[in-house]
């Protein structure tokens, strides 16, 4: 195999790779949604730094205002959250910590860009990830 065949296969390879869809459950609103990504298209268009697929690639300029959509909920989220979550986790009987559980995984889900019901208990409900998450989150927001 010479160096341009493997230089093919990869490109390929990845190819397939950014084409693959994942399953994550997407819970934004569509019509702001919809005008995100038209923006980062007219944007892409007129800017020398960002990706010129953008501008000629709605799906990718959709996937990428659904995501920072989902990042500013779980900052809203959290910042909302963090103080009876922190308090639950770190006091709270093993009901509480089954109580909020699935909001701590779709807060870390949306934070990571990611199906949060992959994550495990232990990671979801271990206080010093929330607290990790929160000084993220405030170095971004």
């Amino acid at each position: 195999m010479n160096i341009d065949e493997i230089q093919s296969e990869m490109q390929e390879y990845a190819q397939r790779m950014y084409d693959f869809e994942f399953p994550i459950d997407v819970d934004v609103d569509e019509k702001l949604q919809k005008q995100l990504a038209e923006q980062y298209q007219l944007m892409a268009e007129k800017s020398e730094l960002l990706d010129k697929a953008l501008k000629n690639n709605a799906k990718n300029a959709k996937d990428v205002a659904a995501a920072i959509l989902r990042y500013q909920a779980a900052i809203d989220k959290t910042a909302n959250s963090y103080s009876s979550w922190i308090d639950i986790l770190n006091n709270g009987s093993t009901a509480e910590k089954i109580k909020i559980m699935p909001d701590l995984k779709d807060a870390f889900g949306d934070v990571l860009d990611i199906n949060g019901l992959n994550l495990s208990n232990t990671f979801a409900t271990t206080s010093s990830n929330l607290e990790l998450m929160k000084v993220a989150l405030e170095d971004t927001g």
